[in-house]
């Protein structure tokens, strides 16, 4: 009996040495295994909490449960490790930019985060939805600068069998949300600098938006020419000095200011080669001979010498007529 006794004291000992080495932090407990900065991943956020757990592990594949929630402004996975994992996973969680033309492919890597997995718990994962169409994946192994299937690829997913699911491209529609109405990021109160110009002229483009924004100016005559682009100051002002072609034809034309976030558009009307060029015509052509004034007061003296003529005439036409009788009387 006292042997058992000793022998059962002794496997619980054992026991108990054996889980102190293996036992996770308590409920709640953020795991520091995220790798990465907000400076360089602003629109990756990834936060981690643990369970205790026990000496007993899985493989990866059997421990980890994705599930995901997609919203208006995020994409999110949550990873449910329900078992420690045997060997600890490391993982990225990366945004790739796609075109803007409406395709899918080159991609091109824009923000990358690293975490690992290593105890029992939940990891999630949330990735910011902008105005810009963008692949939100979760892979492992490499993450190239470029990607293409003709090209060169990113590591395999965390999750390969559940890769259409985990992951997500994402193209916005014309009212998208960035964190706000889309609305806010179309270019104000436009002003253009002169508002007339010469074909081969310059013209200042100033106006308002988002800090940190790009807006490009485009002038909308053939070929869509680009006059420039300029970044959003913290002060929420931009300003964009551009050349009108010089194969413009004289015309009114609106210039096109689109937001980098934003498909919607501003507009502003630009006169080119019109008004200009009629002023310098008629600055150039010499004044009439014998000009003595401005056209009313011309007329105005035309007018006194006709009525005083003709009041003249009547007068001589009398006094002859009085002499003819005067005559036939004598």
């Amino acid at each position: 009996m006292r042997r058992r006794l000793l022998g059962m004291l002794a496997l619980i000992g054992v026991i108990s040495a054996f889980s102190a080495t293996f036992v996770a932090p308590s409920v709640g407990a953020a795991d520091a295994a995220v790798t990465g900065t907000a400076d360089s991943s602003p629109d990756i956020t990834i936060t981690q909490t643990t369970v205790p757990s026990g000496w007993f592990c899985l493989p990866s594949a059997l421990a980890l449960r994705p599930t995901v929630t997609s919203t208006p402004t995020s994409f999110v996975l949550v990873i449910k490790a329900i078992a420690r994992p045997c060997n600890t996973v490391t993982a990225h969680a990366v945004i790739y930019l796609m075109p803007s033309n409406g395709g899918a492919w080159p991609q091109t890597l824009d923000q990358k985060q690293t975490f690992t997995i290593s105890k029992q718990g939940t990891t999630t994962i949330t990735f910011a939805k902008h105005c810009k169409p963008a692949q939100f994946d979760v892979v492992t192994g490499a993450t190239p600068p470029t990607i293409a299937p003709w090209g060169p690829w990113h590591g395999p997913p965390l999750f390969p069998f559940q890769f259409l699911t985990t992951s997500m491209q994402y193209f916005p529609g014309p009212d998208c949300i960035p964190g706000g109405e889309c609305d806010d990021y179309t270019p104000s109160n436009i002003v253009a600098n002169p508002s007339q110009v010469n074909p081969g002229g310059q013209v200042t483009i100033s106006g308002n938006g988002v800090p940190g924004d790009t807006v490009t100016a485009t002038l909308m005559s053939s070929g869509s020419p680009v006059l420039g682009s300029a970044t959003v100051d913290s002060n929420g002002t931009f300003t964009i000095t551009g050349t009108v072609p010089g194969s413009v034809s004289p015309g009114i034309y609106n210039v096109k200011l689109t937001s980098e976030q934003c498909p919607t558009v501003a507009v502003i009307s630009l006169r080119v080669g019109l008004q200009v060029r009629a002023a310098k015509v008629a600055a150039a052509l010499p004044p009439p001979s014998g000009d003595s004034g401005p056209m009313s007061h011309r007329v105005a003296a035309g007018l006194i010498a006709l009525v005083l003529g003709g009041f003249a005439l009547t007068r001589l036409s009398g006094r002859r007529a009085r002499l003819r009788v005067s005559r036939s009387e004598s």
